[in-house]
């Protein structure tokens, strides 16, 4: 199962997790060049969160993982690339995966604020040091440290993921800490093509915002993990 997406004059083709990977490292190119042409349209986005955990489901219970969902009610419709929108939950998802050991758990949330919709994914995995994090992003880059050979990977899918994101005049926001987890959250505005209409390019954010991380709380229920399991 892929999923096409319509660039100026070729065709490109994502990866997803049920089908054969195909290489995308010249997205990003293609997204600087102006060639990439998203294609906005009003939908709602919690069938398609819902969607891209199943896609998903398998591949955490071979992980001994869990995938909690939780949905803000009555989320708006917004106006954005359906397309892109899953691919940057695949990657985010796909890198949560990678980065929890077993009987660890992801958590996919959205909900509306100021305007934009925000739809996080949180994992209790490895987590990221400090030193790396001004560089996640970047193409071919992968943080260090506790991440160990069996993590290795292109280091393409967080650069996708920045460049989707900032091409709907939205914003990526990260938090780490090591041996604890790391939370990506992607803000979009509720209506891109107006955002975009009224941000001029060259404050358009390219980069990741570093986020603080959260201060010391009780346990919660989120701190229970049963494995294997993706619940609304």
């Amino acid at each position: 199962m892929s999923v096409p997406l319509e660039l100026t004059g070729l065709t490109k083709v994502f990866p997803t997790p049920t089908g054969p990977f195909i290489a995308v490292k010249d997205v990003n190119a293609l997204i600087d060049t102006g060639e990439f042409v998203i294609s906005p349209e009003p939908f709602a986005p919690a069938p398609v969160i819902r969607n891209c955990c199943a896609l998903f489901a398998l591949k955490a219970a071979d992980a001994g993982l869990e995938i909690k969902l939780e949905l803000a009610d009555n989320l708006p419709e917004i106006n954005a690339d359906q397309r892109a929108l899953k691919q940057i939950l695949i990657n985010l998802l796909s890198n949560g995966i990678k980065f929890t050991d077993r009987g660890g758990r992801l958590i996919v949330s959205a909900k509306v604020e100021a305007g934009d919709i925000l739809v996080a994914v949180e994992d209790n995995g490895v987590g990221i040091g400090a030193e790396d994090l001004t560089r996640l992003g970047d193409q071919f880059f992968q943080a260090r440290g506790s991440y160990d050979r069996r993590h290795d990977g292109t280091g393409l899918g967080l650069s996708i993921v920045k460049g989707l994101v900032a091409l709907h005049a939205g914003q990526v926001l990260v938090r780490s800490t090591p041996g604890k987890g790391t939370c990506f959250t992607v803000r979009l505005p509720l209506d891109c093509e107006k955002a975009r209409s009224a941000t001029p390019a060259n404050k358009i954010v390219h980069h990741l915002v570093i986020e603080p991380p959260p201060a010391s709380a009780p346990a919660t229920d989120r701190d229970t993990h049963i494995p294997v399991k993706i619940s609304a």
